[in-house]
C-alpha cells in the first residue's frame, strides 16, 4: 500500500477478549491461564525494507543494512528499538493515526489468533513449523520475504519465524523480542518463547510490527 508515495503496511482489526492458554506439559495440568487484551489494529505482516526504507526516505535517514540478503518485501533488519519508534512515530504523522510497538500481552494475544484462535498452538498458526515460519530448517541462513508462509487465524504472517519483533518497553533498558527469526529451532519461535535484549543491541534477526490504536 503506497500513501503520498511512501509505502506503509496494511493493519488487521483484533477484536479484544480473553482466550485461555493451556499448558499440557504439565501434570496435572495448572490452573487456567487467560490472556486479556482490548481491541487494536496491528500490521498484517512485519514492516519491510520498502516500508522503512520510505520512512529513511522522508526524514533524510541513512537506510539500515540488508546484511547482502535484498531489500524490498523482506522484513526490515539491523535497526534499533529507538529506530522503530521513530518510525511508528513517522508513520502516525503520515497516516493522522497512533502508531506504535506492540505491548508483550497484545503482541502474544494477536499471535495466538485473538478470540478465533486455537489454544493449543505452539507456533502462530499451527503446530507444524515449517509450515507457519522461516526457521533454521528451511532458509539459507537469512531472512525470506514477508506473507510466503500460512498466516494464523487472524490472516498475520510471520508472527513465528523469520524476525524477532519488538514488544514496547516496560523499563528504561530491557526490552522483549518475540516470535523467533530464521535462526531458530522450534525453541524460539514458539509463541510463548521471549528473549530479553538492551534496548541499544541490533541484529539481522531482529525487525518489528506496528500497532494503530483506535
Amino acid at each position: 500500500i503506497k500513501i503520498s508515495g511512501y509505502y506503509v503496511p496494511e493493519f488487521v482489526l483484533i477484536d479484544g477478549g480473553s482466550i485461555e492458554i493451556l499448558d499440557e506439559s504439565v501434570i496435572p495440568p495448572p490452573k487456567p491461564i487467560y490472556l486479556t487484551a482490548n481491541s487494536f489494529k496491528i500490521s498484517k505482516q512485519e514492516i519491510t525494507f520498502d516500508q522503512f526504507d520510505s520512512f529513511c526516505l522522508a526524514k533524510g535517514k541513512k537506510p539500515p543494512d540488508d546484511s547482502e540478503w535484498g531489500r524490498g518485501n523482506r522484513p526490515v533488519i539491523n535497526i534499533s528499538y529507538q529506530d522503530a519508534l521513530d518510525y511508528c512515530f513517522w508513520l502516525g504523522e503520515l497516516i493522522g493515526k497512533t502508531i506504535r510497538l506492540p505491548e508483550i500481552n497484545e503482541w502474544e494475544f494477536a499471535a495466538r489468533g485473538g478470540v478465533k484462535g486455537g489454544d493449543d498452538n505452539s507456533y502462530s498458526g499451527g503446530n507444524n513449523l515449517e509450515t507457519v515460519a522461516w526457521c533454521k530448517y528451511n532458509t539459507k541462513g537469512k531472512t525470506e520475504p514477508v506473507g510466503l508462509k500460512e498466516p494464523n487465524e487472524l490472516g498475520l504472517y510471520d508472527m513465528s519465524g523469520n524476525v524477532y519483533e519488538f514488544c514496547l518497553a516496560t523499563n528504561d533498558s530491557i526490552i522483549i523480542l518475540k516470535g523467533g527469526s530464521w535462526a531458530n529451532s522450534g525453541v524460539g519461535c514458539r509463541i510463548s518463547d521471549e528473549v530479553v535484549s538492551k534496548k541499544n543491541y541490533w541484529d539481522d534477526n531482529i525487525g518489528f510490527r506496528v500497532i494503530e490504536e483506535f
